[in-house]
């Protein structure tokens, strides 16, 4: 679009694009000006721009995560609720802390940045494989074929994923009940557009006479420690066949605690409410 650019034409075309736009424009070569102001190009007279002097300018690598993060926002909520549960097992009273949870992953992605990684939407078959890592979410080498429903025309593809799980009905784990759907994976991609992610969970922690029994899956929560996260920054991926993306996450957590007294015991009960951006 810009073509050959000297340093006021890129003055003047950062002021009206932004660098977000210019990072869905141009590639993943970068240079960097003295100002801190980061941009990518593909076609750029790199001699123009050093022998105007307005700006001293180093090539650097523009990493995935860089890319992803200017062009495709990534969010993540998640909460997690301590609460006391108190039983009777073999005559004796028992009591144990049982944790909820949900979580919310969203993520909005050009199909230029699919590209940019040699992804192509219209290569898709009911064969090729999807994997995605958040946290400690790992969604394995999904496929069209195996998905709960999925369409597949030459304007995109759309598909969705369900993970269900059994749990113990009671303390005794005499029986068992099926949990439905635990984590639900959609995926809306348009070949002229952009793809859209949604990745939705419940998780369930709780203790039987068997011992630890639970679903889902915990992303950040086991990590958030006295109101901070631990880990400082994570990192989210996703491979769709040989084509690979990856974005930093800033991850913060919040946490109150209840006390609360029963049979002589205080329990210390946590709510943690967590959010993560690229």
């Amino acid at each position: 679009m810009f073509g050959a650019l000297h340093a006021y034409d890129y003055a003047e075309a950062n002021r009206t694009y932004g660098p977000i736009k210019l990072l869905q424009e141009f590639g993943k070569t970068a240079l960097k000006c003295t100002n801190t102001t980061v941009f990518s190009m593909k076609n750029i007279n790199l001699n123009k721009l050093i022998t105007a002097g307005l700006c001293a300018f180093s090539i650097i690598p523009l990493a995935s995560a860089d890319l992803i993060k200017a062009t495709a926002p990534v969010t993540v909520t998640e909460t997690q609720t301590e609460a006391l549960k108190c039983t009777s097992f073999s005559g004796e009273p028992n009591c144990y802390i049982e944790t909820t949870g949900s979580f919310t992953v969203t993520a909005k992605i050009p199909n230029t940045v699919f590209e940019d990684e040699g992804i192509y939407l219209a290569d898709i078959t009911e064969d090729t494989s999807l994997s995605i890592n958040i946290g400690n979410l790992n969604l394995v080498e999904k496929t069209l074929k195996a998905s709960n429903k999925h369409k597949l025309t030459a304007k995109g593809v759309t598909a969705t994923w369900i993970e269900n799980a059994e749990i113990c009905k009671n303390y005794a784990c005499g029986a068992k009940k099926v949990i439905k759907p635990v984590t639900t994976l959609t995926i809306d991609g348009k070949i002229k557009g952009n793809t859209t992610i949604k990745i939705t969970g419940k998780t369930l922690t709780t203790q039987s006479a068997s011992g630890v029994d639970g679903y889902g899956y915990d992303l950040f929560a086991p990590a958030c420690v006295d109101g901070k996260y631990l880990n400082g920054t994570d990192v989210a991926d996703m491979s769709i066949g040989d084509g690979y993306l990856q974005t930093s996450l800033t991850v913060t957590c919040k946490q109150k605690t209840k006390t609360v007294k029963k049979n002589g015991e205080t329990y210390g009960l946590v709510t943690t409410t967590i959010k993560a951006t690229n």
